[in-house]
């Protein structure tokens, strides 16, 4: 038998993997057949669409880490002519021109050469908060569909089993705190989903 624990825990962030690995669990050592039931209607259950905003940075954290970054040479012509061709909306500068930028603003010295650096700082600064802005509002939009994730209605019956079996109550008598951990779980789930909302809130506001 599960335990309520590990029910509470798939109710809270019910993660597909782990759902078919004690779904299977539970066929093979023969579980109980309302704890069966929940874990096959849960993992039945569509997962909520999942947003990933691919952040320029994020490649630019990845090109530079594990190295001395910053370079000793100023910006060559080349460089400063690629700059001044840059689209003035950043919505227009392609994706490997974003990660350019901002791979050239990680690496640029202001020590040594304060000037190029601010001037690639200047151009990189609107590129990063726009796309700040639109990782927010790809984090807010995942955050409120996951919210919207039904659970089971047959979460309860397994609840009431495990938790009858742990306490060495009847089904009758466990019903009651079998219900108020479920709604304990689910207060949870949404306040954690609710945390990341208003997270993902705040980046937007700084962003803007």
């Amino acid at each position: 038998m599960i335990s309520s624990a590990k029910l509470i825990s798939l109710i809270e962030k019910p993660n597909r993997g782990a759902v078919k690995y004690h779904l299977d669990q539970a066929t093979k050592d023969g579980g109980t057949p309302k704890q069966r039931q929940f874990l096959a209607d849960l993992y039945a259950t569509p997962a909520p669409e999942t947003t990933v905003y691919q952040h320029p940075e994020n490649k630019v954290d990845a090109a530079v880490a594990g190295s001395d970054a910053h370079r000793t040479e100023p910006l060559t012509p080349t460089e400063l002519a690629w700059l001044q061709r840059l689209p003035a909306d950043p919505r227009d500068i392609t994706p490997d021109d974003a990660i350019a930028l901002g791979t050239l603003a990680r690496t640029i010295s202001p020590m040594r050469s304060p000037m190029d650096a601010k001037l690639v700082d200047s151009y990189w600064q609107p590129v990063k908060r726009h796309h700040d802005t639109e990782q927010a509002k790809t984090d807010i939009a995942n955050a409120d569909r996951a919210k919207t994730e039904v659970i089971p209605s047959t979460a309860l019956g397994a609840l009431v089993e495990a938790i009858a079996a742990e306490k060495g109550l009847t089904p009758q008598q466990a019903h009651a705190d079998a219900n108020d951990a479920l709604m304990a779980a689910l207060t949870r789930r949404r306040n954690t989903f609710d945390k990341k909302t208003l997270t993902a809130q705040q980046r937007l506001a700084t962003a803007n």
